[in-house]
């Protein structure tokens, strides 16, 4: 019952007239773009974005963005959930730490997606794999959207705040702001760059990702009077 009232605290506080109108209007974007990506209005787009990614292609560069890539797997993703509640649990954040599983509603719309957008896989002369993590997977019939790239803008929102909140103010604080982007577009180009997504896909995953980021943010920005 306990951890019942913890989620109805966490719901009540993730609730703003700001979050709920941009997570809707993320949403919706997200929508329209699924509908344009099924229809394959944007396929010539993505083949040219895709293949001018990969003349930058070296050998730098491909053990560079594999070394990156498992750090947005589901089995990475539930360690960082586990860290994250922990910090933020010790920060003083109580039952409101709890407002990073927000991240469990990309789920279900992702897996949706999967099935119903028709996006085929990207062909086999346009893969590039230095090495295939034998990590947990499982097949879909399409591949819109990414989830790599929605586990990385939220995750990658989050500490973005964290680093603000809790941060001084200084060329520092902008020094690692500046880290965490650079990492959110290295795995986002990653997934196209190795023949994985297709770029829609990546931006369906970023507008996901992002959508369910900013109530999970509103709910750690309760006032401390109003956690538990």
């Amino acid at each position: 019952m306990r951890f019942v009232e913890w989620l109805m605290d966490i719901l009540v506080a993730s609730i703003s007239r700001r979050s709920l109108t941009i997570s809707v209007v993320l949403l919706l974007i997200y929508a329209v773009l699924a509908l344009v990506v099924g229809s394959s209005w944007l396929a010539t787009v993505d083949t040219e974005v895709l293949q001018a990614s990969q003349r930058l292609a070296g050998i730098q560069l491909d053990y560079l963005l594999t070394a990156l890539t498992p750090l947005a797997t589901a089995e990475f993703s539930v360690g960082w959930l586990a860290l994250g509640t922990w910090l933020l649990w010790r920060s003083g954040f109580g039952s409101r730490s709890l407002s990073i599983l927000w991240i469990g509603c990309t789920l279900p719309l992702e897996v949706l997606s999967k099935f119903v957008v028709f996006q085929p896989p990207v062909g086999g002369d346009m893969v590039r794999l230095l090495y295939d993590f034998p990590l947990l997977w499982f097949r879909t019939s399409y591949t819109f959207p990414s989830g790599h790239a929605a586990r990385t803008a939220f995750f990658c929102l989050l500490i973005s705040w964290a680093i603000w909140r809790f941060g001084r103010r200084n060329a520092g604080l902008v020094i690692i702001q500046l880290l965490v982007a650079a990492l959110a577009l290295l795995m986002w180009f990653s997934r196209f760059y190795f023949g994985h997504h297709w770029p829609t896909d990546v931006l369906g995953g970023i507008l996901l990702g992002t959508a369910f980021a900013v109530p999970a943010i509103t709910a750690l920005e309760r006032p401390p009077a109003a956690r538990r």
